[in-house]
C-alpha cells in the first residue's frame, strides 16, 4: 500500500513537471490568453476538474512566466532610458 502511494506521488510530481514544461513552451500570445483567463469562471472550473495539486503547479508556472515577462519589459524600458537622444537637424 505504501509503495502504491509513493508511485502515485511520483506520478503526480512527474505530471506537474510536464505541465510546467508545457507552460514554458507557450508562445507570447498563448501566455497572454492564459493570463487573461486568470480568475475567470472557466479557469476556476478547469481547476476544480484537474485538482488543487495540478492547479497550483499551473498557477506557479503562470506566475513565473508573468514575472519573466515583466522583468523583460522593465529591462527594455531601462535600455530605452539609457539611449542618448540624438540632436535633430535643427539643433545647431
Amino acid at each position: 500500500m505504501l509503495e502504491q502511494a509513493q508511485d502515485t506521488i511520483s506520478n503526480l510530481e512527474q505530471y506537474k513537471v510536464e505541465v510546467s514544461n508545457r507552460l514554458n513552451n507557450l508562445d507570447a500570445e498563448e501566455v497572454k490568453v492564459l493570463a487573461n483567463m486568470y480568475g475567470s469562471p472557466e479557469l476556476i472550473m478547469i481547476g476544480k476538474i484537474i485538482g488543487p495539486e495540478v492547479s497550483q503547479a499551473l498557477a506557479e508556472g503562470v506566475n513565473e512566466i508573468s514575472r519573466s515577462l515583466q522583468q523583460k519589459g522593465q529591462e527594455a524600458v531601462a535600455t530605452q532610458e539609457r539611449q542618448p537622444i540624438r540632436a535633430g537637424l535643427g539643433a545647431r
